[in-house]
């Protein structure tokens, strides 16, 4: 099960230790794409195609965009190119948040494409929890969302419901079933989409009266497939013909509304339905294409021998606590876990990292995954360790792992929580551990490097002082890790050859998320919290609060300047025209704000006003430049050769040369009369008429710039040349 928050004595450690984040993994995408939890299928969590960022510059990173939703964001986002109508191919990010909306918002700037709404389903403690999976089924981009018991199909283009299936009796009235003390199903599981299907778990919160389960659905339109019981092991199929769109392992047939008899005569369908079997998944699948499976890590809820209770007795379910794998076809192919008895809670909750080790000489691909006994496993993905020959199934199969490294004691609020990293270039594991107990004094060390073919510590955090432990996954790039924090919403780099600290970035006053980094941009929501039935409870409060999706780039590289023009976004108002910056040189009459001042240029607009007024600035800033370099204003002090005129003639070829090159408009011309140089004494008098508002500057004696009843007359300060 999840970590349980401790007692209301302590509000932070309460809202934050609720956090257990919800097994985000990732595998490996293009520069430009990040289209599911974690990059890929695979849930490797790492992107080697990054550039952009790097360990040199991932110091310098700046908020280039931030995006608001009405409550926490502790879901990674995903990001794919969808050819948006009117638009044609545009990077959107999509990401939930607890404000029970998905949200889709172009990468370039943060605004938005559309948004997705659905009902707060009471019973969910970790509503919108889970990374959106944006992949073509059908020929359409389509954004697979969970939210608490339902899992969704939207278009990715506009955002319209395409179809929805609820993992439960869907909180219908009738029955109306769900809520804090009744039916707590949830989809905390990130969806995988392969071969046609959408794969997820679901969660009951560790609560007894429920049990969870794992799914495949179709991914065309949302009718199940098959349902894997983990208390049994066995797969219900419905019969082609049938459209079951609610289905979960306990309830009846008619709080589902299922035709009578559909349990006797479907395919496995008549497996235990006690209501207290468990089988937590809150992990999230990683598919094998090359086996056709999909791997998993699942929970187990407390067990006791009291007969009075209805919590089941040790030893736990089959497929509780374990690494199993299932054929996409719903086949069970073989499960292992490290014990058959757990008093401790010591859940998997981390998505499984699929990789290939070097065993021997001989690649082998398997199955890595860390839990919450502070214990990183590493399996054969066949089942069978070829150093020894034991197999997942043996009756004795506890030395089937190719190595396991236990890094901290772990417990129910500690250990291994979240996915991990996996960089199989450099051979290399990352993750951090969560706090354990007590949050401001964590299990130690809690940043750790694997080496992925032995399991030893490459390196740690040990000597670091500020050690904060993480509840969130972790994100790499080649040569930078990415950890969060449980204590305060910094998001600390690493990096990944040293351990060295690299950086930290502020991202929140709260932080649980993992980042996704693409083409760029590292992008992260804030956010931590609890939902429960006490409305003034801290961890529900915290949870509420409007957090933000924050997107981060390197000044100088594409993601923050795309044309290269010296400006980054948002200061250039068109980042993919270089010939549009804040210091390009304003056309008149052409429709186009080539300076992002918001105006465009007249060849009507007087001197210094209208949308000409930035581009006259900068003009006569140049031209009086040049002036003062051929002609030195303090050289022109009214003694004879070195009068006004003397001073008008010696400026004139700079003027001309300015107006025949067209950086000088011919009515700022007269502003030349505005000079003081060559008359010692003299100001620049601007005089306004009351009855017409009518201004006219020029230099004169000081003595002069006296107003009377007509006229206001006022001393421009520091106009010389």
């Amino acid at each position: 099960m999840r970590p349980n928050p401790p007692g209301r004595g302590s509000s932070w450690t309460r809202a934050v230790g609720a956090m257990v984040l919800f097994a985000l993994g990732t595998g490996t995408a293009p520069a430009t794409d990040w289209p599911t939890l974690a990059g890929g299928p695979r849930r490797l969590f790492f992107n080697p195609a990054e550039t952009q960022i790097t360990a040199a510059n991932v110091a310098s990173l700046r908020v280039k965009w931030r995006f608001p939703a009405g409550a926490a964001i502790t879901a990674s986002p995903s990001v794919a190119t969808v050819d948006l109508p009117g638009e044609g191919p545009t990077q959107v990010v999509f990401f939930p948040s607890w404000d029970h909306t998905m949200y889709a918002v172009r990468l370039y700037d943060g605004s938005e494409v559309w948004r997705f709404p659905v009902p707060d389903y009471p019973g969910g403690s970790f509503p919108d929890v889970a990374a959106i999976d944006v992949s073509v089924v059908g020929g359409i981009p389509r954004a697979f969302f969970a939210s608490e018991q339902y899992l969704y199909a939207v278009d990715a283009r506009t955002g319209a419901e395409i179809w929805r299936f609820a993992a439960g009796t869907g909180c219908l009235d009738p029955p109306g079933l769900c809520g804090f003390a009744g039916e707590r199903h949830e989809i905390e599981s990130s969806p995988v989409v392969a071969e046609g299907k959408v794969f997820f778990g679901m969660d009951t919160n560790d609560t007894v009266g429920g049990k969870g389960g794992f799914y495949a659905v179709d991914a065309v339109d949302g009718r199940l497939v098959w349902f894997f019981d983990l208390e049994s092991g066995m797969t219900c199929r419905p019969d082609p013909g049938d459209d079951i769109r609610r289905y979960d392992g306990y309830h009846s047939e008619a709080e589902l509304g299922l035709p009578s008899g559909f349990f006797a005569t479907r395919a496995g369908c008549d497996h235990p339905r006690t209501p207290n079997g468990c089988a937590l998944l809150w992990s999230s699948a990683a598919y094998d294409a090359s086996r056709s499976r999909v791997f998993i890590a699942s929970g187990n809820c407390d067990t006791d021998l009291d007969p009075a209770t209805l919590r089941p007795p040790p030893p736990m379910p089959p497929y509780d606590e374990a690494i199993f794998a299932v054929g996409t076809d719903g086949t069970p192919a073989g499960r292992w876990r490290p014990r058959e008895v757990d008093t401790e809670d010591l859940d998997f909750g981390a998505a499984p990292n699929l990789f290939t080790l070097d065993v021997d000489g001989t690649p082998r691909d398997v199955v890595g995954v860390g839990g919450k006994d502070g214990t990183y496993y590493v399996i054969d993905r066949d089942g069978t360790n070829v150093r020894n020959g034991v197999a997942w199934n043996d009756a004795d199969p506890s030395e089937l792992p190719y190595w396991r490294t236990n890094v901290v004691p772990g417990g129910p609020t500690g250990g291994i929580i979240a996915t991990a990293s996996v960089d199989e270039a450099s051979k290399r594991i990352y993750f951090s551990t969560a706090p354990g107990t007590d949050v401001f004094n964590p299990q130690h060390p809690t940043v750790h490097a694997l080496d992925l073919t032995t399991g030893a510590i490459v390196w740690d955090n040990a000597a670091e002082t500020t050690a904060d432990a993480s509840f969130a996954p972790t994100s790499a790039i080649p040569g930078v890790v990415f950890i969060g924090a449980a204590q305060i919403g910094n998001m600390r780099v690493y990096s990944t050859a040293t351990g060295a600290r690299l950086a930290t970035i502020p991202v929140t006053n709260l932080l649980a998320a993992a980042p996704a980094v693409v083409d760029g941009h590292l992008l992260i929501g804030g956010g931590v919290g609890e939902q429960g039935p006490d409305p003034t409870d801290d961890a529900d409060i915290v949870s509420r609060i409007p957090q933000d999706l924050t997107a981060f780039c390197v000044p100088g590289s594409l993601a923050c300047d795309a044309d290269h023009d010296g400006s980054d976004f948002p200061d250039d108002c068109d980042d993919h025209d270089p010939a549009r910056h804040p210091g390009a040189r304003e056309i008149p009459d052409d429709g186009i704000d080539q300076d992002c001042d918001g105006f465009d240029a007249s060849s009507h607009d007087p001197c210094l006003q209208g949308g000409s007024a930035h581009q006259d600035q900068r003009d006569l800033a140049a031209v009086g430049t040049a002036m003062e370099a051929a002609c030195p204003c303090a050289a022109f002090d009214g003694t004879p050769g070195r009068e006004r005129k003397a001073y008008r003639r010696c400026v004139r070829d700079a003027i001309r040369a300015a107006r025949n090159a067209g950086t000088l408009r011919a009515v700022c011309k007269p502003l030349l009369h505005q000079s003081t140089c060559g008359r010692p004494g003299s100001v620049v008098c601007c005089a306004e008429r009351l009855a017409t508002g009518a201004r006219k500057c020029k230099a004169v004696d000081a003595d002069r710039c006296v107003g009377t009843a007509a006229v206001t007359r006022s001393v421009e300060g520091g106009l010389t040349s």
